[in-house]
């Protein structure tokens, strides 16, 4: 008896320490990944986002030994997909496919269930710029577009006033006197689907989306929003080649996840996405098929480009009112 209250004694700090291990800690020593991971792209399918996520997952998914899902989850501007991954489990078995400005405009403006800068940084992955786009039988010059914005109301499809696009309009706006009737849409999809309709006088989205309409003939470029010409769009010009002076916005195309998600997993996850983009077939579909220009960014490195883009939307919030 006295032998069993000795071990029994020897036992009880081992199991109060057992007790102080926390769920979060146990959770970072378990094997990952075990299961499919779900990534979300917070826009419907077809824009810059869905593209790039499809692009990639195949090899995340062979680094991890594991399939990548992708979830669209339109609206709200990209606020429920965000909102959604939030909330999801700090697991890393739930991401997010996002640019990193927008959801940050939106904090300004709505009152949203989530913090960008409490997100897990996973990595960057590439850098896209915003273009201006026409139909050849509407407006097809850059020329064009300032006259006619000059004298009348032009509808321009967007993805609303607090994400890149929208934003990087209504500075070129406010700084050259354009009317503009905005048009918001769910994705890049739809609008530049309404442009190729005529329904539309023109379109700001992301080269990326752009691309494919372009490429078929249906859509022409009219003004890409870079510091130098887009080696894919050779013949468009660049606002500093027409004397505009207005800030200039890129966008880091990155994968993150809810609050939490523990460090070792967030290394195991950096390493598929450093992988992929990496890997020989996805290199030369984005050389074939992409605009974006590659620009992988580690955890931490990502973690700081989240902070400049703070910096970002705090300097430009007082000008994402929408017009009425």
């Amino acid at each position: 008896m006295r032998c069993s209250m000795k071990v029994f004694k020897f036992l009880i700090p081992f199991l109060l320490s057992l007790s102080l291990v926390s769920p979060h800690m146990a959770m970072a020593k378990e094997t990952f990944p075990t299961k499919p991971i779900t990534i979300i792209v917070p826009y419907a399918p077809g824009g810059s986002l869905d593209i790039a996520a499809r692009a990639l997952s195949p090899y995340m998914g062979q680094y991890l030994k594991t399939s990548i899902i992708i979830s669209n989850l339109p609206g709200a501007g990209g606020a429920i997909g965000t909102a959604k991954t939030f909330a999801a489990k700090p697991d890393g078995y739930t991401l997010v496919c996002w640019y990193t400005l927008p959801p940050l405009l939106e904090e300004y403006k709505h009152k949203v269930p989530y913090r960008t800068l409490e997100f897990t940084p996973v990595a960057g992955i590439s850098r896209d710029y915003p273009i201006l786009v026409g139909h050849p039988e509407v407006i097809s010059t850059i020329g064009e577009f300032l006259k006619q914005a000059k004298e009348r109301k032009i509808a321009i499809g967007n993805n609303g006033p607090f994400s890149i696009t929208g934003l990087q309009i209504r500075l070129m706006a406010l700084e050259l006197g354009l009317k503009i009737n905005w048009v918001n849409y769910g994705g890049a999809a739809e609008s530049l689907a309404s442009l190729a309709g005529k329904h539309l006088d023109a379109v700001a989205t992301m080269t990326e989306s752009a691309m494919p309409m372009v490429r078929a003939g249906k859509l022409v470029p009219l003004l890409i929003f870079a510091e130098k010409r887009h080696p894919k769009f050779p013949s468009t010009p660049v606002p500093q080649e027409l004397g505009m002076r207005f800030s200039l916005i890129s966008a880091y195309l990155a994968l993150a996840g809810p609050p939490r998600i523990p460090e070792e997993r967030v290394v195991i996850l950096e390493k598929a996405v450093k992988y992929a983009v990496n890997h020989p077939d996805y290199v030369a579909w984005r050389e074939k098929m992409s605009t974006a220009a590659p620009s992988f960014a580690g955890a931490n490195l990502y973690g700081k480009e989240m902070e400049r883009m703070a910096q970002i939307a705090e300097a430009y919030k007082d000008i994402l009112t929408p017009e009425k």
